[in-house]
């Protein structure tokens, strides 16, 4: 009996979300349609707009609950799930940066038990788990590193890109793109003293993508 009402309600939320991610694209449509008509805007035009955006909004945000909510009904059921989420991560200055917290910010519902991806999909940082407590470890790390993989060693021939991007690509190398993470009890589960560390080997970066994969 339980069974069915799940099945019947992951299949009615399932439904309502397609619907409205279809609505959804139908806003925005109309919401680019009328920024194209940006050069020549009326104030009713301004006023559409910020309806618009308000709408958009609140539909977007609609769904991320609904999927949610859809997520717990199949973790109830006892589907396995793999979801996978692509973003951003802030940009950093070169070093060695603690961003659990942002990480933590970016995932959808973790299941309450499971496996948490992390990738890096660039060549010039890296991934790794270390000291969570005293920052004078990431100044550390950076100054260790720095030592091990200098710049401008004679025998370098990838030079094009600036003195940093060769001992940026040897530093990404050592350390890794990857991390697996074991999910317990809906949260990630590390010790008291660790965090992620986004290992930031160039001088300018930028924003970094990160790809997590859930699998519970």
């Amino acid at each position: 009996m339980i069974e069915e009402k799940l099945e019947s309600l992951i299949e009615r939320y399932t439904i309502e979300i397609e619907d409205e991610i279809k609505n959804l694209k139908k806003y925005k449509d109309e919401l680019e349609n009328v920024l194209k008509e940006s050069d020549c805007l009326s104030e009713v035009d301004n006023s559409r707009i910020c309806s618009l955006h308000k709408i958009v909004e609140r539909k977007a945000n609609q769904i991320v609950l609904k999927k949610e909510f859809l997520l717990d009904l199949k973790y109830m059921k006892g589907e396995n799930m793999i979801i996978q989420k692509e973003f951003t991560l802030t940009p950093h200055r070169r070093g060695f940066h603690l961003i659990t917290e942002e990480i933590v910010r970016n995932l959808p519902q973790l299941p309450p038990t499971g496996l948490l991806h992390l990738f890096i999909k660039h060549t010039s940082a890296a991934l790794t788990i270390n000291e969570n407590a005293d920052p004078d470890v990431q100044t550390d790390m950076e100054a260790i590193f720095n030592n091990l993989v200098k710049e401008r060693e004679p025998y370098y021939e990838h030079t094009c890109e600036g003195d940093d991007d060769m001992p940026a690509h040897a530093k990404s190398t050592i350390v890794g793109a990857e991390l697996t993470i074991p999910i317990t009890n809906g949260r990630m589960n590390m010790g008291i003293w660790q965090g992620i560390y986004l290992c930031e080997f160039r001088n300018r970066g930028g924003g970094r993508k990160i790809v997590a994969t859930i699998i519970g």
